[in-house]
């Protein structure tokens, strides 16, 4: 379950997120699917450093540190994605968790996602203003640097693509199974009750690449007709879901939607 950060932090990160440092992101692929061969952290570590592909040792150490932070908080091997690829052994789906938790680590590239990227249809041209602009309004003033960091990032996790000077937003499938797995993960790793404005007022599922709340309530209304949650109530202004499974039972199982 993601651990909450501190009021302090969150109203820090919110006024001057820091720029993303390198995505590493076919690495962090990499160290988590290699992370189920080793019982501790410290032999897993130890093959990473040794085994990343940069020449320099301290650029090993350096990449090591940004996959650390965004995948494995708290230097443990217990963790959600480590489990999605153990049960499930699908590297679509894997990315799609992987997204979330990268972007709940970098704040200046989620914020970027939820008050910009999520309002373009797949397929629709960005250009390099949109980045600027919204540079210019967190920062209060230029940062070409920002504008290149979070352009990059946003390519290498599979967001966007770019052609010469020119960005376009990717589509991709509706990630119903990614979805119903965070909800669990977020809100009810043991079987509970959740609102549903809890979990829509929550900008996870933006991450994924939901654009609107009714996709999301697509998505759950149909986890419970296929069994995968208990139910799906609305009823006068109460609009809710009950959880069937913890979320390691749910993964266990290797239920799919």
């Amino acid at each position: 379950m993601i651990q909450e950060m501190s009021k302090e932090n969150i109203k820090s990160e919110q006024q001057f997120p820091n720029m993303p440092s390198e995505p590493c992101w076919k690495e962090s692929i990499q160290a988590i699917k290699d992370s189920l061969r080793f019982n501790s952290f410290n032999s897993f570590r130890k093959h990473l450093v040794d085994t990343l592909p940069q020449n320099s040792y301290k650029t090993r150490e350096r990449n090591f540190s940004y996959i650390t932070k965004r995948f494995f908080p708290n230097q443990s091997l217990d963790q959600l994605t480590v489990k999605v690829w153990k049960y499930y052994k699908n590297e679509g789906l894997l990315k799609n968790i992987m997204r979330f938790q990268f972007l709940y680590k970098e704040r200046l590239v989620s914020k970027f996602v939820e008050e910009e990227l999520s309002v373009f249809e797949p397929g629709s041209p960005l250009s390099k203003n949109v980045f600027e602009r919204f540079v210019n309004r967190v920062y209060k003033t230029t940062k070409p640097k920002a504008v290149a960091r979070i352009s990059h990032t946003l390519c290498k996790l599979g967001f966007i693509a770019r052609k010469g000077k020119e960005y376009s937003v990717l589509s991709k499938p509706l990630p119903k199974l990614s979805l119903v797995i965070l909800v669990h993960d977020i809100f009810a790793p043991t079987p509970q009750t959740v609102s549903i404005k809890e979990i829509l007022s929550n900008s996870f599922w933006k991450y994924l690449g939901i654009r609107t709340n009714s996709q999301v309530r697509q998505i759950l209304k149909e986890a419970a007709a296929n069994g995968l949650i208990a139910k799906y109530i609305t009823a006068d202004q109460l609009e809710q879901i009950t959880t069937k499974y913890g979320s390691d039972e749910f993964l266990q199982r290797k239920l799919k939607l």
